[in-house]
């Protein structure tokens, strides 16, 4: 499965043993409205993977979904999945990069919001709105992650 992303962030690689695995958050913008951020796993050989990228850098990330089950020490059987990326390509030419790079120093834009349509809303709604508003125009470097 091939997933058109932006990079955000790769986390610290985690050593258990043998085994290397890294975290990396994306970012699917395909319904610019509902930007959804996700994360990917890079294993073993692949953990550096996203070492040459930028924030806000659009990219085709190739991932494979895992998942597995386990039972707690309560008898209760939970679920995991992942989504293990194995191949990560630039969706940029040189030039492209060259040029988003020299004129903002990333590839991150001010995000977009739209207007939100008006219609009678209780004062819950309204709050919420508002809250929800405020929160999404927040600096990319104000978000607790």
């Amino acid at each position: 499965m091939e997933v058109k992303c932006k990079f955000k962030q790769q986390n610290d690689v985690v050593e258990r043993g043998t085994f290397k695995s890294r975290k990396v958050w994306v970012i699917d913008d395909e319904n610019a409205d509902y930007p959804q951020t996700l994360e990917v796993e890079v294993a073993q050989d692949k953990v550096n993977l996203f070492n040459n990228f930028r924030p806000g850098q659009p990219l085709t990330v190739s991932i494979n979904l895992r998942g597995r089950e386990w039972t707690n020490p309560q008898g209760e059987v939970k679920v995991f999945n992942t989504l293990q990326c194995w191949k990560v390509t630039s969706d940029v030419t040189n030039q492209q990069e060259e040029e988003a790079t020299s004129a903002t120093g990333d590839y991150f834009d001010a995000p977009t919001i739209k207007a939100v349509p008006k219609k009678k809303a209780g004062n819950i709604e309204k709050n919420f709105q508002n809250e929800f508003i405020q929160e999404i125009t927040n600096d990319n470097n104000d978000l607790p992650f």
